[in-house]
């Protein structure tokens, strides 16, 4: 390789504007190894995880053993544009437009131009930022409406013996994960939900009909009226029938 040649690759790794000195370079070769794109799985993790801290501590570490390495400019694009291919692999799990993740189209068309390390370095970590963002605001807009699909099967079925195994299978949602995020998005669990319902329209129909106590029972779902009459005063700290023996008095 020629003195000019060496002096170009040797630049790729020097900061911008410092000065290279032949005894540098005399003895310098690029490392062609592909052991960088070996390590993709740990920033595939990272990436999973949308953990931004996580993410960049993971760029860090593979472009430092770039540096230590001298590993070549076209190994490290590779490795940039398998970070590319896994956050659109990612986004289209989400059910997210490929199309509008920031910085995809100006990311790779600035991998067509002559970069130093430490600008490949910055703009995957830039790329990877934005992507974040995006793929959490996809994340968060499937989560919400998860749960509007969930409360109003829940509402629209919450008379009859409703269970969540029922709900995670109409929804393709895993029993496990539905039941943890009932209690995040309600703030209580599946069944204190359920009888939550069922309690406003028994206090509704208590009101607002004539049905006897235990016809409201059946009409909101309880085959047992010790469980409705448990559940009643549980809640509004009265019987039912006590309940209706006061709205009478009232009238």
């Amino acid at each position: 390789m020629s003195q000019a040649h060496k002096a170009i690759n040797y630049r790729f790794f020097s900061t911008p504007g410092s000065t290279i000195f032949y005894q540098n370079i005399k003895d310098f070769s690029l490392n062609y190894s592909f052991e960088g794109i070996y390590k993709i799985e740990d920033m595939y993790n990272a990436l999973d995880s949308l953990d931004e801290e996580r993410i960049k501590n993971a760029i860090e570490a593979v472009f430092s053993d770039f540096r230590r390495e001298f590993t070549a400019p076209e190994i490290i694009k590779m490795y940039v544009v398998n970070i590319i291919y896994k956050s659109i692999a990612i986004v289209s799990s989400l059910g997210g437009n490929t199309d509008q993740i920031p910085l995809l189209d100006s990311i790779t068309g600035i991998l067509a131009k002559s970069l130093i390390i430490d600008e490949m370095e910055k703009m995957a970590y830039e790329y990877c930022s934005k992507f974040v963002i995006y793929a959490k605001s996809i994340k968060n807009n499937t989560k919400n409406s998860d749960m509007k699909l969930v409360e109003e099967y829940i509402k629209n079925n919450y008379t009859r013996n409703l269970t969540i195994r029922e709900i995670s299978k109409k929804l393709y949602i895993h029993p496990n994960y539905l039941g943890h995020q009932i209690n995040k998005w309600f703030g209580c669990s599946f069944n204190e939900y359920l009888h939550g319902l069922r309690m406003e329209e028994a206090k509704n129909l208590l009101e607002n009909t004539n049905l006897k106590v235990h016809e409201i029972a059946e009409r909101v779902g309880y085959s047992s009226y010790s469980n409705f009459l448990d559940q009643f005063v549980k809640k509004f700290s009265i019987k039912p029938s006590d309940y209706k023996i006061m709205l009478n008095n009232k009238n």
